[in-house]
C-alpha cells in the first residue's frame, strides 16, 4: 500500500483541501483509497459529508490504551464512494497525546494498525493535523512520501524549511525513509507577489515542487460548504483541474513510493474456540501483558483472530482464553519456559 502524509505545521496552507481532493481524484481513476483523518478538528470527514462527533468508534479507537475503547482499524472504516473509504476522526483524538506520553512505541500505532488493512487498499492519505506533534509523527512514520502544501506567505516558506529538518531528523534516527514533496496551493495568478513567490520555490526547490500548481478558487471553498470533493460538485471547473492533475502527478511517479517498506511483517494469531467469550493473544512480542489491544475479534465460524506487526525474530506465545492461558493446538513448536511451562513459539 503506498501510503502519503500531507503534512504541514501551518494552519491554513489547505492541508484539509489536498488531501481529500487527491483521494477522490486517485479513487477515480480505479485505485482503492483509504483516507485517514489524523485531526482532531476532523476536517477531512467533514469535507466527505461526515460528521466526526456524530461517529463512533474513529481513529481515537485505533490508537488509544483505553481497553474499553480500543478496536481495529477496519472498524472504524466508513465507505464513502466508488473506491473511497475514510476513517474519521473527532475531537477525542486530541488527547491521544497525553494519554500515550512515555509508552513504548506510540510513533507508530499508526503504522502498527495499518498492518490490518494492508492488503485491501492501493493508496492511503493521511490527513495531518496543524502541528509537528505525535499524531503528525504517526504519520511519517507510516508513510513513504510526505506532501507538503504551502500558500504563497513568507511563515510559509519559514515552516517549510523547518519540517523539512524534522522529516530529516526522523529519517536519521529511526532509519525510515520519507520522500518529500512540496506542491504550491491557493495561488493567485493574479498577484505579482504570488509569482515571485513560486519563481522562488521553482528556484530553491527544483525537482522537489511539484509542477502541478493548485489555484486560488471559490469552487474549493463551496465543495467544502457541500461536503464533497471538488470532482463531485464541480467537475468542470479550473480547481477541479489542478487536483487532478496533482493525482496524476503523483500516481506517474511511482519511485516517490520506493522506500524501504515501512510496515513489518503481518502474523496472524488465530484460535478456535466457538463457546468462548474473550481471548487475547500475549508473548515476548508484548512482556507478557494481554491489553485490550491483544483481544482477538470473533469470526462467525467460531474462530478468534487478530492480526499484529512483527519485526523479524523468535517469540514465544500463549492465547488467553476466558482468563485461562493455553497454548496454540495448531501450532507444533513449543519450547519451555522458566518456570517449566510450555509456549508456543512463533519464528518470522
Amino acid at each position: 500500500m503506498k501510503t502519503l502524509a500531507v503534512v504541514n505545521q501551518k494552519g491554513g496552507c489547505g492541508k484539509t483541501t489536498i488531501a481529500v481532493n487527491m483521494a477522490a481524484c486517485i479513487a477515480a481513476g480505479g485505485e482503492k483509497v483509504l483516507l485517514i483523518d489524523m485531526d482532531p478538528q476532523g476536517h477531512a470527514s467533514i469535507a466527505l459529508g461526515t460528521n466526526g462527533d456524530q461517529c463512533e468508534p474513529t481513529i481515537y479507537n485505533s490508537l488509544t490504551d483505553e481497553e474499553d475503547n480500543i478496536c481495529s482499524l477496519s472498524s472504524t472504516v466508513i465507505e464513502i464512494g466508488e473506491n473511497l473509504w475514510l476513517v474519521p476522526s473527532n475531537i477525542w483524538l486530541s488527547a491521544i497525546e497525553q494519554q500515550l506520553a512515555g509508552k513504548r512505541g506510540r510513533e507508530d500505532r499508526l503504522r502498527d494498525c495499518l498492518v490490518e488493512v494492508v492488503e485491501r487498499y492501493d493508496y492511503c492519505i493521511i490527513d495531518c493535523p496543524p502541528s509537528v506533534g505525535l499524531l503528525t509523527m504517526n504519520a511519517l512514520r507510516a508513510a513513504q512520501l510526505a506532501l507538503i502544501p504551502i500558500d504563497m506567505s513568507r511563515f510559509s516558506l519559514h515552516g517549510l524549511q523547518k519540517l523539512t529538518e524534522t522529516i530529516s531528523v526522523l529519517c536519521s534516527q529511526t532509519s525510515h525513509m520519507v520522500h518529500t514533496r512540496v506542491v504550491a496551493n491557493i495561488f493567485d495568478s493574479r498577484t505579482k507577489f504570488a509569482k515571485n513567490m513560486l519563481a522562488s520555490l521553482q528556484n530553491d526547490l527544483g525537482d522537489n515542487l511539484c509542477k502541478t500548481v493548485i489555484h486560488r478558487c471559490v469552487k474549493v471553498a463551496e465543495a467544502a460548504m457541500l461536503g464533497l470533493p471538488i470532482r463531485k460538485s464541480a467537475p468542470y471547473s479550473s480547481a477541479h483541474e489542478d487536483f487532478a492533475d496533482l493525482a496524476m502527478e503523483i500516481v506517474m511517479n511511482q519511485h516517490l513510493f520506493e522506500t524501504p517498506d515501512p510496515f513489518p511483517a503481518r502474523v496472524m494469531f488465530s484460535y478456535f474456540a466457538p463457546e468462548a467469550h474473550e481471548v487475547k493473544v500475549a508473548g515476548d512480542f508484548n512482556n507478557w501483558f494481554p491489553s485490550g489491544r491483544y483481544k482477538l475479534r470473533k469470526e462467525q465460524d467460531g474462530k478468534w483472530s487478530l492480526f499484529l506487526p512483527l519485526k523479524q525474530g523468535k517469540y514465544r506465545y500463549k492465547f488467553i482464553v476466558d482468563g485461562e492461558w493455553r497454548e496454540d493446538p495448531s501450532n507444533p513448536l513449543q519450547e519451555l519456559g522458566g518456570f517449566g511451562e510450555k509456549n508456543s513459539v512463533l519464528e518470522i
